[in-house]
């Protein structure tokens, strides 16, 4: 095989790297031999910190679009631009204050961009508008935020029109991989932005992960279908990191991270396993909304940031689609209250 060793079950002529004659024991050239596989090893690993490199680079650009959501007085989360002048994060951070679908009044939350990975310079900006996902199966919620903002440097504020949004990170949509490395950036403790990097654990090793992390509630139903309806792993961004985007090895987002499954009391809490929502089916859901409520403009919005990505095209025709499926069998009176969601992934 490839990667046994040379001299193992795939023979003297093979090997590691193949490309590479192998001499025999007797061979007058072995310290050459040895340096050219040295060298090669070397080139490779090179090219993989160059790999690693350029991955990092794309993901500190990336994050400029990561910011902190502030409920004045009430807690602090982490959001990301979609498009335009909208944010995404979860819903659970409005909890108590909302009212169908929308916040609350007198209900004050801003978003704050911090460019560097310090609290020196970050932009403010107010929520204007809201969305909350009313779903119990789904946790979002999207936010409209002025562009009209504060710049904000060493605890000073100064309005100041023309600010630059972050680009929208909907463009870099993609479905979720089965497995492989994932990165969140997010705010956790509501402090500086941090990254996380870690990797998926695989659907048919979920419930091994719990059993390893809980084995004496392993077969608690609630735990196990909720880990199938989700994108797991593990990570140290807790409270604070909600909304946070997470990002495969490719640099494309493809979820929202929202929270981990816990158990214990009180103080002693301790976490099985952290969880992100698929965007897909945030997606989805979102735009069912938008056709369902006649929101042409946002939804024209929306199409336009999607331009240029397939996936997003996918999911705006599987929208466009399934609406034609209900609508067959149903009173046209009654669709625009169809309040059916769409089904999850």
């Amino acid at each position: 095989m490839e990667n046994q060793q040379p001299g193992g079950a795939a023979g003297p002529q093979t090997g590691r790297y193949s490309h590479v004659p192998v001499k025999e024991e007797n061979s007058s050239e072995p310290t050459k031999v040895l340096e050219l596989r040295k060298e090669n090893s070397w080139n490779g690993k090179i090219q993989q910190l160059f790999s690693d490199m350029h991955r990092l680079r794309k993901l500190l650009k990336l994050s400029e679009s990561v910011c902190k959501v502030i409920v004045k007085n009430v807690i602090k989360g982490t959001g990301f631009v979609l498009f335009g002048n909208y944010i995404l994060t979860n819903a659970h951070l409005f909890k108590d204050y909302v009212e169908g679908e929308t916040l609350e009044r007198g209900v004050e939350v801003s978003v704050d961009f911090y460019f560097n990975y310090d609290d020196t310079i970050s932009h403010r900006h107010q929520v204007v508008k809201s969305y909350i996902c009313p779903e119990g199966d789904l946790d979002y919620a999207v936010l409209e935020f002025n562009t009209e903002g504060q710049r904000v440097s060493n605890l000073k504020t100064q309005t100041q029109q023309n600010i630059k949004i972050p680009p929208g990170l909907l463009k870099d949509f993609s479905p979720v991989p089965p497995s492989g490395e994932a990165y969140l950036i997010g705010h956790p403790g509501g402090e500086v932005k941090k990254m996380d990097p870690t990797c998926i654990i695989e659907k048919e090793k979920r419930e091994q992960a719990v059993d390893d992390h809980l084995h004496p509630y392993k077969d608690s139903p609630l735990t196990l279908y909720s880990i199938k309806k989700v994108v797991t792993y593990n990570t140290f961004m807790y409270h604070g990191s909600s909304g946070s985007p997470v990002f495969d090895a490719q640099c494309k987002v493809f979820g929202l991270h929202t929270a981990g499954f816990v158990y214990g009391f009180q103080k002693y809490k301790e976490s099985v396993i952290e969880y992100a929502f698929s965007l897909h089916t945030i997606l989805k859901h979102f735009v069912n909304m938008l056709k369902t409520k006649g929101l042409e403009e946002l939804l024209k919005r929306f199409e336009e940031a999607a331009k240029g990505n397939s996936d997003l095209q996918e999911v705006l025709k599987s929208v466009s689609e399934a609406q034609v499926v209900k609508a067959e069998p149903a009173d046209v009176g009654n669709l625009s209250d169809s309040s059916e969601p769409m089904d999850t992934d």
